[in-house]
């Protein structure tokens, strides 16, 4: 057995066997397989925006970007701030956000199997046009509780902010999808989404953080 140092050599090895021990868990436990890259990645964002963009989720939040107005701003009632506010987001990624992907993915694979121009494009546009949103909600309802938010503000706060949270997805997650469900194999498609959406949160953090500094 050949032993390197090489830095390259020694990543790719570690990846190599990494996917191959995701893969197994995928197919064994697909649930957990989900829940401790989710775990990882909503932990990791929300690491992101306390200690590099240090800024209050409202104005950092998943695909909401600029979207509440004074009256439903961050509250210092929240606990989403701290170690806390990473344990939490960690939390949701496990509980809510992986069950939500293994489910409804799941579905979209199961409505069109294939990987046809036609199957791609169907499973784009239903999960842009009905799972986005469904999920957009639920982590608004799930993370507004957090920041302390009143169920009234929250539910302004959602109104508000899904139109414009529709518009700027759609700038980028199609095309995330129609490369994950042409050449991903299926066990590994929600490893790209949730990379894909650490990436995402990390890119309206920054955004965000930009104009406002120049406001």
């Amino acid at each position: 057995m050949l032993v390197t140092n090489n830095p390259i050599h020694v990543t790719s090895a570690f990846a190599n066997v990494a996917l191959r021990n995701y893969d197994k868990l995928a197919v064994a436990r697909p649930i957990l397989a989900k829940s401790i890259v989710s775990c990882t990645t909503y932990a990791t964002a929300e690491w992101f925006r306390q200690g590099v963009i240090n800024k209050a989720p409202s104005e950092c939040e998943d695909n909401s970007v600029a979207t509440a107005d004074d009256s439903v701003s961050y509250s210092s009632e929240g606990f989403r701030r701290g170690f806390l506010g990473i344990a939490f987001m960690a939390c949701v990624g496990a509980l809510v956000h992986a069950p939500w992907i293994n489910l409804w993915f799941g579905f979209l694979e199961k409505m069109r199997p294939g990987r046809t121009s036609m199957d791609i494009a169907s499973k784009v546009v239903v999960d842009q046009l009905v799972g986005s949103p469904i999920y957009f909600i639920l982590i608004m309802m799930v993370t507004g509780l957090a920041d302390g938010h009143s169920p009234r503000a929250n539910s302004k706060r959602i109104r508000q902010g899904i139109w414009p949270a529709m518009k700027l997805s759609w700038t980028a997650w199609p095309f995330l999808h129609v490369v994950n469900f042409a050449l991903v194999p299926v066990q590994r498609r929600a490893l790209l989404l949730q990379f894909g959406g650490l990436l995402w949160a990390i890119f309206l953090c920054y955004t965000t953080s930009k104009q406002s500094k120049e406001a």
